[in-house]
């Protein structure tokens, strides 16, 4: 038995070390195995996306061609979806949200080119929103950019002086992918003049939201044959909140009419309520008033989505007659209520009697701090 082990024990016995040529190699071996399964599925993912990213090509044609969109408007799409690195480019044309994150994208390769060049896919992309039926606006929701504005829509700016800020406005006068055009800046009936490719806050009310702001410059100002200016879309709007710009104190005695939430049922929140409820008569203490709403001082009885209508009262402003407010917040000053159906004539009466009292200092701290709420482009 012994004999028969001896040749295996005498081999065992003259075994040498492995070198270390030998641990190197299968060190790389081990170590490579690993990586190329790692690199294969790379591989592989890469492949997929690439199919994916086809077939989405794919159907944004096939939609296209639905919508009716010509081949040079099919090819504009195309360019949105690679410029926005769309991993479905189909969905550009079933959400206005990622259509609008796209353009926006888009226009600023397109604002590279020639004139006459941009001016066609300009037109261009005004043709695709027409056809796929997409809107400006949308008055369910609170606006993710400028590009939901619309035509007659008044914009505001603050311009400084001395004594403090004087409010210019001017009206949308015609809109797409590029810029927004509008009327001179006003202050009152005379025109202003304002700097080129300076940075500057303008500010409009949405009646879904409130305040807004956004950062623009003037693109091109032309005085024939229409006075205007284009100015730069704001794709980054600053919803002002609790922290609105145009705010003031304000202190009188109202009486006000009221009809709790609890008398309205299902009725809409309109100003013509009024004349189906019936409301109550109180003396309500006007503390506050902004570019959106105003705060009352009242009994405690008062709960959210209330409705109150102003009447007259001792050194209230005339223009907050028959001014309907919904409530939509309880803070330690009253409660604070927001217009229901101000028109732009309303809104600038408002505006000019809130802009003399405004303070540099004040102003100045609300718009470096941190916004309250900023618009995401693609949000609901």
């Amino acid at each position: 038995m012994n004999d028969s082990f001896s040749p295996v024990l005498k081999r065992l016995g003259e075994w040498n070390e492995t070198s270390p040529d030998t641990i190197f190699w299968i060190a790389i071996i081990l170590v490579s195995i690993p990586l190329l399964l790692l690199l294969a599925n790379h591989m592989r993912h890469r492949i997929q996306r690439r199919r994916n990213l086809a077939h989405g090509f794919d159907n944004l044609e096939k939609i296209g061609g639905e919508k009716g969109l010509t081949y040079p408007e099919q090819v504009v799409t195309e360019q949105m979806a690679r410029a926005a690195r769309l991993n479905n480019p189909a969905l550009l044309l079933t959400s206005i949200d990622i259509f609008d994150r796209a353009a926006a994208i888009w226009m600023k390769q397109v604002q590279r080119l020639p004139w006459q060049e941009m001016s066609t896919q300009v037109e261009r992309l005004k043709s695709i929103r027409h056809k796929v039926g997409f809107r400006y606006l949308h008055s369910e929701r609170r606006p993710l950019s400028t590009r939901e504005l619309i035509l007659d829509q008044r914009l505001y700016a603050l311009a400084g002086t001395r004594k403090g800020f004087r409010l210019l406005s001017a009206p949308v006068t015609d809109l797409n992918d590029l810029a927004i055009t509008t009327g001179p800046f006003t202050a009152g009936k005379r025109a202003v003049k304002l700097k080129k490719q300076h940075d500057m806050w303008v500010f409009f009310w949405s009646e879904a939201g409130g305040e807004y702001r956004f950062k623009t410059r003037i693109l091109k100002a032309a005085s024939r044959p229409v006075p205007h200016l284009m100015l730069q879309h704001g794709d980054d709007l600053i919803y002002g909140g609790d922290g609105e710009i145009f705010t003031c104190k304000q202190e009188a005695e109202l009486v006000v009419e009221w009809i709790p939430v609890s008398k309205l049922g299902r009725m809409p929140t309109s100003p013509k309520v009024f004349d189906r409820v019936e409301s109550e008569t109180l003396t309500a203490h006007l503390k506050q008033l902004t570019g959106s709403g105003f705060v009352l001082a009242c009994n405690d009885r008062m709960e959210i989505d209330d409705l109150v209508r102003l009447n007259a009262g001792s050194n209230a402003p005339d223009f907050l007659a028959d001014r309907v407010g919904r409530a939509v917040k309880i803070t330690r000053e009253g409660i604070l209520f927001k217009f229901l159906k101000r028109t732009e004539k309303e809104r600038q009466a408002l505006l000019r009697h809130i802009t003399p009292r405004l303070s540099i200092e004040v102003v100045s701290r609300k718009m470096a701090r941190k916004p309250a709420e900023r618009a995401q482009s693609g949000a609901a």
